[in-house]
């Protein structure tokens, strides 16, 4: 159930980084959600829910597709381990990552259930 990122996923995080050092906080928000979408193919951006708290909003409130967390074994994030166990949601190791959580939210298609 744990993953760590692939090369090419460091390598667009690493990205963000470099172009992050010479940018405002605004700024590094922005390309930190815009990275994330465009690597987990996240269509509405308010699915990306940043931080421990927004991450815990997802994990117990909304359906969470996947979890995002800068490393395993960081106490402040061994809530989510154990939600995302329970719910069966995919946890990924991003060293690289920009907040010590992320959570996405996962699209549902309305139209199916009609």
């Amino acid at each position: 159930m744990f993953h760590t990122m692939t090369e090419a996923s460091l390598d667009c995080i690493e990205t963000f980084e470099s172009a992050s050092k010479k940018c405002s906080s605004k700024d590094k928000m922005s390309s930190f959600i815009t990275a994330i979408a465009d690597e987990y193919s996240v269509i509405d951006i308010n699915h990306i829910k940043p931080g421990i708290a927004e991450s815990t909003r997802v994990m117990l409130r909304r359906v969470p597709s996947l979890l995002l967390v800068k490393s395993l074994y960081n106490p402040k994030v061994r809530h989510l381990l154990m939600l995302a166990k329970e719910k069966n949601i995919r946890v990924l190791e991003v060293p690289s990552l920009l907040f010590e959580a992320c959570a996405l939210i996962k699209t549902l298609n309305l139209e199916e259930d009609k």
